[in-house]
């Protein structure tokens, strides 16, 4: 009897210490998998795009980025006729921490902090200091986003920013395009609608003069901007999409451009506030756009409802066997039927109105394999 609990109690300390080490292997495994798991599309830190790229493969990026940042950066603050230099030295970046605490598919700051007062001692002015820190937290906020500027900061501009500011609302988007062509860094010129006024890209692009040579690229500007006032009052009234779902950009989300054809993208405001709208190219393949407004009482969003999901059918093309296309197979495309809906929602968070804003067909594209024919 002794020797039958001897090893009972044997098979049970065998079988906990496998579990045990199996448990440990696989917390270790999680654990590893984590923070070697790649950030998803559209991860942007400071302005650093991580798409695809791992947490410990996005370190010596982010801080060469910083530290091109500290070369070129220059940020002084204007108050009562004395200008104060701000010292690059003085920005501390927490480049582990950013990475660490980097959300998926959104633009992230760099957590930065400027440890040296700009005010001397010996400073004659009478500001309030209290205004300062308040200036240098914005300026912080701009350096978290590693946008390499040469800034003056004026005391009596901050104020009046700071007053307007519980008055206005915004909107802000960045999308990645891996075949993007646009000049980095290169601005986008800025553009205001008013109440009661159209917008045309078309026009927009000729009046500009924007050294945009692809049809591909204005669309992708169209359909970041098509995004954008999906959550606004403005109405579009032209808009147009491609046969097939389109490399890079969302089902539901394009806006098709195409010169040759004068296939526009066009929205209007009939509200009575004013929009301002600022296009920034963020790294080499990202687009950032910036919606300002007046806030209302009510927000809009809006909603892509897929309807029907088309499946590509197979067809089999007879080549010759000395075709190098012979036994490939070309791959097809989902269709999509869709409808994309905005809500207007009030302060209080109830859907005061629903409206159908556009239906979308993507047709499939289908699957060919190509056989020799016997």
């Amino acid at each position: 009897m002794n020797v039958w609990k001897g090893f009972q109690l044997f098979v049970s300390i065998l079988l906990g210490s496998v579990i045990f080490i199996s448990l440990f292997q696989l917390s270790g495994f999680a654990f590893e998998r984590f923070f070697n798991q790649a950030f998803p599309a559209n991860t942007i830190i400071g302005n650093v795009e991580v798409s695809g790229l791992t947490k410990n493969e996005a370190i010596p990026l982010v801080m060469n980025a910083v530290s091109d940042w500290k070369q070129k950066a220059h940020f002084s603050i204007d108050a009562a006729g004395e200008t104060f230099v701000l010292e690059n030295d003085a920005f501390h970046f927490e480049i582990g921490a950013s990475i660490e605490n980097a959300k998926e598919s959104m633009v992230n700051p760099v957590l930065v902090t400027y440890s040296k007062h700009p005010l001397q001692t010996d400073s004659n002015t009478d500001l309030d200091l209290n205004e300062i820190d308040k200036i240098i937290a914005d300026i912080e906020q701009k350096a978290s986003y590693l946008l390499t500027e040469t800034a003056i900061v004026k005391v009596d501009s901050v104020q009046k920013e700071a007053a307007e500011l519980n008055t206005k609302a915004s909107i802000s988007l960045v999308r990645s395009y891996s075949d993007w062509n646009y000049i980095s860094g290169q601005a986008l010129p800025e553009f205001q609608l008013g109440p009661g006024e159209a917008f045309s890209l078309l026009q927009w692009a000729e009046e500009k003069s924007l050294d945009i040579n692809s049809d591909e690229d204005l669309s992708k500007i169209a359909s970041l901007l098509w995004e954008g006032v999906l959550s606004t009052q403005l109405s579009v009234i032209e808009r147009h999409t491609s046969e097939s779902v389109p490399d890079g950009i969302q089902p539901g989300l394009e806006a098709k451009i195409d010169r040759t054809n004068n296939v526009d993208f066009r929205f209007i405001n009939e509200s009575d506030t004013s929009f301002v709208f600022k296009l920034v190219p963020i790294s080499e393949t990202s687009l950032g756009l910036t919606i300002t407004s007046l806030k209302t009482n009510q927000f809009v969003r809006f909603n892509i409802i897929q309807e029907k999901v088309l499946e590509p059918r197979t067809v089999i093309q007879f080549v010759s066997a000395d075709d190098e296309k012979a036994g490939t197979t070309a791959a097809g495309k989902k269709g999509y039927s869709l409808k994309i809906i905005k809500e207007y929602v009030s302060a209080d968070g109830d859907v005061v109105h629903t409206e159908v804003v556009a239906e979308d067909t993507y047709l499939p594209i289908y699957e060919i394999q190509y056989s020799v024919k016997q």
